[in-house]
């Protein structure tokens, strides 16, 4: 494989998700998180300069929960402690940047499950994103964000852009496949503790 082919996302380089206790455990970690976020936005940017607006959004509600998590890190270690503290001070600062960041990480989530759960393989993306996007973020977008979305789809890079061919491929699809399914435990979990703490704002943007 030329260097022109190499593919755009290489999965061995990222640390992932960790693994969390069991499948109903709502005690994640919040640096955990942050740092399993950056790695996603790590990814979402050799999407191209399209996907822009979604990365900045995704860096700007990670920051916001680090400035938080930074005033007592010990405290803060886990995400639950944070948001029952930050509720306890009548502040949503963090809460609202973690709603948004995990909606943006639901998207991402259930783009690379339709990619590694494709039987056929197909190297065109858009309607995984475009399902992925449907299923997640459309319902909290008013119908200007959905049109601007709805370009950003029609651009997504194949699926041999993004993971390569042959054995690359093949080890790529094998990590992913892990990567999302602890991603998804931790999306599980996260939704859980939002609802718990009735932090669920479902109004539209």
């Amino acid at each position: 494989m030329s260097e022109a082919e190499l593919p755009r996302i290489v999965m061995r380089k990222y640390t992932g998700f960790p693994q969390l206790e069991d499948e109903c455990t709502t005690a994640v970690e919040t640096l955990h998180l942050l740092d399993a976020a950056k790695e996603v936005v790590q990814a979402i940017e050799s999407f191209g300069t399209l996907f822009s607006p979604v990365v900045n959004d995704m860096r700007n509600n990670i920051q916001k929960i680090t400035t938080v998590y930074s005033k007592n890190p010990e405290k803060y270690r886990n995400l639950d402690e944070l948001l029952r503290d930050e509720k306890s001070q009548q502040s949503i600062y963090a809460a609202n940047a973690l709603l948004w960041l995990k909606r943006a990480l639901e998207l991402i989530s259930v783009f690379f499950y339709n990619i590694v759960n494709d039987k056929e393989e197909k190297n065109e993306l858009k309607e995984a994103l475009r399902d992925a996007y449907d299923k997640t973020l459309k319902p909290y977008h008013g119908w200007i964000v959905q049109n601007a979305f709805a370009l950003v789809y029609r651009w997504v890079p194949t699926r041999q852009q993004l993971f390569g061919t042959g054995d690359v491929y093949i080890e790529n699809m094998t990590l992913l496949l892990t990567f999302q399914k602890r991603m998804h435990s931790y999306l599980v979990a996260i939704t859980t503790l939002i609802v718990t703490h009735d932090l669920d704002d479902k109004t539209a943007v």
